[in-house]
């Protein structure tokens, strides 16, 4: 009984302790979402982020046939870029780059979050620049959500006085979950074109037969193939039927008497090639 009682005190407070880490997590997003009126500079460079990858999806949305292109995936890219230098700017005006720095560190988190946004644009513009990646994988490290959420993001930490820890980035993949989510709603309630939804069902009609047609070729092309050796086989068998008529029996009888007076050459047996030759030049004196 003091061992059930045990456990289920373990259990209550790994519950609690899980239900307090949510909780922080909750706070410091929340903390998060408040910056921008708390700090009005953030507004100015988040503003047009937000409104631009709001209506990039309810773009893709109304029109789901178009997807993302390299241009576009090269162009957001140059937009992380740009968010990159912005920081590295903000943080030279109030002198907390790293060669401003002396014995106080508290800024390095800030420079390090600045470098990595610049690092990881830099290597999407080559990336996609040269298409060195699967379009696939291309597409998705480089699609809008994600570049314009590292740029509020980033701009809001680097920004604001919010201490960079485990709980915040807890908080920051929490609210990225939650911005895909409310980003993708929008899209799914977007009424679709009238022609895009009817070039959609044409374009499935479309695949649907080709793949049927690829079916189709796959088996004719197995039976052909079979008929193919089929033919072989019946072709081999009359050229060696043709064969043994076209000899006399006698002249066969001549060549394997022939064959088997000389069956040796330098020590070794005549292989099939050098016989073949032997009955050939016999054929040649047989017909002189």
């Amino acid at each position: 009984m003091a061992i059930i009682m045990s456990l289920l005190i373990k259990i209550a407070a790994q519950q609690n302790a899980i239900l307090q880490f949510l909780n922080n997590v909750w706070q410091r997003a929340l903390e998060i979402v408040k910056q921008p009126v708390l700090n009005p500079d953030i507004i100015w460079v988040m503003l047009p982020l937000i409104v631009a990858v709001i209506l990039i999806q309810l773009y893709f949305g109304r029109y789901p046939d178009e997807k993302l292109g390299w241009t576009s995936a090269l162009a957001n890219s140059l937009i992380l870029f740009f968010v990159g230098m912005n920081l590295f700017q903000w943080l030279f005006r109030n002198n907390m780059l790293f060669f401003a720095l002396t014995k106080e560190t508290v800024f390095l988190p800030k420079n390090i979050i600045a470098l990595v946004i610049v690092v990881y644009s830099l290597s999407l513009m080559v990336l996609n620049f040269f298409h060195l990646l699967p379009r696939k994988v291309a597409f998705n490290m480089s699609s809008d959500i994600i570049i314009n959420y590292l740029a509020v993001i980033s701009i809001t930490i680097v920004y604001s006085t919010i201490e960079i820890s485990f709980l915040t980035l807890a908080a920051i993949f929490f609210l990225f979950m939650l911005f895909w989510a409310v980003v993708k709603s929008l899209q799914f309630l977007e009424p679709v074109a009238p022609l895009e939804e009817i070039a959609k069902e044409i374009k499935k009609d479309i695949l649907e037969k080709e793949k049927e047609l690829e079916e189709i070729k796959e088996i004719r092309d197995k039976e052909l193939q079979k008929d193919i050796e089929e033919i072989r086989k019946e072709k081999k068998e009359i050229d060696g039927i043709a064969y043994e008529m076209a000899i006399p029996p006698k002249a066969k009888e001549n060549k394997e008497k022939e064959i088997k007076k000389k069956p040796i050459k330098n020590g070794k047996k005549m292989d099939e090639e050098e016989l073949f030759k032997k009955i050939d030049k016999l054929d040649k004196k047989k017909d002189k």
